[in-house]
């Protein structure tokens, strides 16, 4: 009985492997279909709000940067260097705007604390880029605002995290999405970002693992209950 019991789970355990492992298929290919589509533009945004959710879905966006809110977001790595990742609110009208993570730039190895210099452009401002899932928050210890910049709100500053509804609160606006900036490498930023994939190989390398064991589990009943004994006979 217990070894019927364990091949039933360790076979089960198998086949929902593989089925998570579809799952991701299926998300990472929606995912190619949703950024191969043509580029949403703001007219087309304005005019239903509810395309502001399609995640990855690329957008053509015109506004103001407010470069006085610019977070350069600490201690990310990008192919194995340090660095910043640097979000600026970028103004769409009078009421809304939206976060744009605008781009990687290396940090200063013998102050950590030090901000690059960034060119941003003031007007004809045009972004390229792919609607992106909220920023997730990363464990830290303390206050994650750096103290190097006095405090003052109003001007860029470094920061472990972004808490959506302080970036609202200080610039009064509304804010729609995050944008994944996709244009060109420029402004002193890099944007060769890393390809989104769906990690299904480990699931189906799982997968043949519970299997190998759901097998395993009848060869050694039959070894231990029926060869073995009447060897010894």
């Amino acid at each position: 009985m217990a070894a019927v019991i364990s091949v039933a789970m360790t076979f089960a355990l198998a086949l929902c492997q593989l089925s998570r492992a579809q799952q991701k298929d299926d998300i990472h290919q929606a995912m190619i279909q949703m950024q191969a589509r043509p580029a949403l533009q703001l007219e087309q945004l304005r005019a239903d709000q509810q395309l502001w959710q399609s995640t990855h879905q690329a957008v053509e966006l015109n506004g103001q940067w407010l470069t006085d809110q610019t977070i350069f977001l600490g201690n990310r790595s990008h192919h194995g260097a340090a660095g910043f990742w640097v979000m600026t609110p970028l103004k769409i009208n009078a009421q809304e705007a939206v976060l744009v993570k605008r781009g990687w730039v290396a940090r200063d190895l013998r102050d950590p604390t030090l901000l690059p210099r960034l060119v941003t452009p003031t007007t004809g401002v045009v972004v390229q880029g792919r609607i992106d899932l909220p920023l997730s928050q990363w464990f830290t210890l303390g206050n994650s605002t750096s103290s190097d910049q006095g405090g003052d709100a109003k001007k860029p500053r470094i920061q472990s995290n972004i808490q959506m509804k302080d970036v609202e609160t200080e610039t009064k606006l509304r804010f729609v999405a995050t944008v994944l900036q996709i244009d060109a490498n420029s402004d002193g930023l890099r944007r060769d970002w890393p390809d989104i994939t769906q990690t299904s190989d480990k699931n189906r390398a799982y997968a043949w693992q519970w299997f190998a064991l759901s097998a395993l589990i009848p060869v050694l009943y039959v070894w231990f209950q029926w060869i073995k004994p009447y060897a010894k006979k």
